[in-house]
């Protein structure tokens, strides 16, 4: 009598409990809002309504409710659910290490642990259901456990000038290939071999470049560095995401060091709204009538109104004609160092990589739409990007179909198309793409900094994403599951936290002993900005910033990719040479317009060069002791190409040689 009693009041309580906290009784089998080991042990064993560890998979079971219901799970009217639970006198007890109260996690492992609970296969049974096997994860509160988090990259022993007794393995292999090179140039300069024909050494070298937007300067500043220290030709593959994937695209046309780089700190940074449009933010939350600037918009072009980020003047405007990319040298190159484009399938919620095997660069325009796809921020950037799939199958149909179409909810052939967004939902640092293509050895290129929380402001971020996140997937689109990922798993966050640890443990192998590294089956070499080194935003618009960056980024890459240890730490030095003050002092529209009625631009002259031959300027960095043969050598070459036949430029290739005295 006394037990029943007791089950009475606890029934009774936990009913009240369910309304105080907003859950609608009618909706909720009262006896499967009660978990049966709640009243099967004793009360010291209980899980409180209140608990503050957000690694525990128990906490309150309530909130489990409120959860699954937010998540759109269904919960059964006539039967029970039971949820299922590996409760160990550890999994209580555990301690997380933190700092500032948040918790800090340094390892795969532990985040694991944190993010799915003690036990990742922990989930919900929901009987009743049409599959009576359907299961689905407990279901947990992501966002808080975002909001505690403390994620900081730490890569810095690559290249440290502290430790010069340590050199990555990915370095030793780079420079091994340099030398190798250097005694048989021609074929991979003029594309007659292929694959790894002169890189016989048995590994597969990748170069994977991360975006982030305008933080994009930052990898090409990187990239730059490799071809600086000559190293470009070592590489096999390029993968690009987002903004990165521009970067590569520059890098395999072989536009640096001037000419990609002045397509973030010359052409994006003077574009104003063509390019970045603030004010167009509230409609891409949804509030654009709020603003009498867009009723206009919102009234006229309901379905296709300007996007905040307008990507058509970064691919079409600038890539196509302000800044041309050499589409005819990267053909040539795509036969011996490839590109990958990756972006995400929204529909198959999964990375893809858009390649010139796959059929997907036939022309110039098909390579600035699948850098769109990729760059494709959802909600603010435009419109799904939507490819064909099987291109290269389907262009031997009579009737031929376009391989991109740029059209929100194209249902009318939606099984031969695949719609596209942005890289960095389901892969923002591909080098887990690399590995699976074979990759031995990866330079994994990141434009975030070490030494600060890179998950810090990820609660305000899902804030502003869950507003355009459902305007975008379910409004504009019908992509409830990739919503489901992200708005309430917050999958893309996952990823992302993943491969910054993934990519540290890497970059802890470079202290390994010889041995130890051999018996690697794939090494990583990250280059990412030193601590303290200031952050450039995804919307930044400064000139200045963006230049800095691109130094920044160079600096960093030297450092870590240059084989004499006595030379690391010179990086930003070196920089301040290979991107002299004067890049400042031009007006990049003026440049822009006298380009623009010249062959220069087809031929790939960057600003900077015109500016310094029309005006015999020599930068004065350049009478520094120790300019690099390198840079000599490409000054002098491009200078007797691509000027000297202007009457109006002076043909003195004297003018761009910098002192070695």
């Amino acid at each position: 009598m006394k037990s029943e009693f007791t089950m009475l009041i606890c029934f009774l309580a936990a009913t009240l409990q369910v309304y105080a906290f907003g859950l609608e009784g009618r909706h909720i089998n009262r006896f499967s809002a009660i978990p049966m080991y709640a009243l099967s042990k004793p009360r010291s064993h209980r899980p409180s309504i209140h608990s503050e560890d957000p690694s525990s998979p128990h906490g309150s079971w309530l909130r489990k409710i409120r959860l699954r219901r937010r998540n759109g799970a269904t919960v059964s009217k006539n039967k029970f659910t039971s949820i299922r639970h590996n409760e160990t006198k550890e999994t209580r007890q555990r301690k997380y290490t933190k700092v500032n109260g948040l918790v800090e996690i340094t390892t795969v492992a532990e985040f694991e642990r944190y993010w799915y609970g003690e036990d990742p296969q922990n989930h919900i049974e929901i009987h009743g259901n049409k599959d009576k096997s359907s299961t689905k994860r407990n279901p947990r509160d992501y966002l808080n456990l975002l909001k505690r988090l403390s994620i900081v990259g730490d890569t810095q022993i690559i290249g440290s000038k502290d430790h010069p007794h340590v050199v990555h393995p990915v370095v030793k292999v780079l420079h091994k290939r340099r030398r190798a090179l250097q005694q048989k140039p021609t074929a991979i300069n003029d594309g007659s071999s292929s694959g790894n024909a002169l890189n016989k050494d048995g590994n597969k070298v990748a170069l994977v470049v991360e975006g982030g937007g305008m933080r994009g300067c930052i990898s090409a500043g990187m990239v730059c560095a490799l071809h600086h220290l000559g190293l470009e030709d070592t590489v096999d593959v390029v993968y690009g995401s987002s903004a990165g994937a521009v970067v590569a695209a520059y890098f395999c046309s072989r536009q640096v060091p001037w000419f990609g780089p002045e397509v973030y700190y010359d052409q994006l940074t003077t574009a104003g709204e063509k390019f970045i449009d603030l004010k167009r933010l509230l409609r891409s939350l949804g509030f654009g009538l709020v603003d009498p600037r867009l009723f206009k918009d919102v009234l006229l072009r309901p379905e296709n109104g300007k996007p905040l980020l307008n990507l058509e003047y970064l691919v079409g405007t600038t890539m196509q004609d302000a800044k041309p990319l050499d589409f005819k040298a990267f053909k040539v190159r795509q036969k011996v160092q490839p590109l990958k484009v990756v972006a995400t399938a929204l529909q198959s919620e999964r990375a893809v990589m858009l390649s010139e095997e796959g059929g997907h660069f036939e022309t110039l325009e098909d390579l600035c739409s699948s850098l769109h796809a990729s760059c494709l921020l959802p909600g603010i950037a435009g419109p799904v990007m939507n490819v064909l799939k099987d291109p290269k199958k389907r262009k031997t149909e009579s009737v031929q179909k376009p391989t991109f179409m740029l059209q929100n909810d194209f249902q009318s052939d939606y099984n031969e198309y695949e719609p596209l967004g942005d890289a960095i939902l389901t892969s923002p640092i591909p080098y887990d793409l690399a590995i699976k293509d074979g990759a031995t050895h990866v330079i994994a290129i990141r434009s975030s900094p070490d030494g600060h929380n890179l998950m810090a402001g990820s609660a305000v971020r899902c804030m502003w994403e869950s507003l355009i996140f459902r305007r975008f997937f379910l409004r504009k689109n019908n992509f409830p599951g990739m919503f489901q990922r992200l708005q309430h798993e917050y999958q893309h966050q996952r990823i992302y936290a993943t491969s910054i640890l993934e990519l540290n443990q890497a970059a802890a192998v470079a202290s390994f002993t010889e041995q130890e590294q051999d018996r690697m089956p794939h090494q990583i070499l990250t280059i990412a900005l030193e601590p303290g080194k200031g952050e450039v935003s995804h919307l930044e618009t400064s000139r200045e910033a963006i230049f800095e960056g691109v130094r920044q980024g160079f600096a960093r890459a030297f450092d870590a990719l240059v084989e004499d240890p006595l030379l690391r730490g010179q990086g930003y030095h070196v920089a301040k040479r290979y991107f002299p003050d004067e890049i400042l002092d031009y007006i990049p529209e003026e440049i822009g317009a006298v380009l623009s009625e010249t062959r220069h631009k087809k031929s790939g002259g960057s600003a900077f060069e015109h500016f310094i031959y029309s005006n015999k300027i020599h930068p004065k960095t350049w009478d520094d002791a120790g300019m690099n043969e390198v840079l000599l050598h490409q000054y002098n070459k491009e200078a007797a190409t691509q000027f000297t036949d202007n009457s109006e430029m002076t043909s003195d290739p004297g003018v761009l040689t910098p002192s070695l005295s």
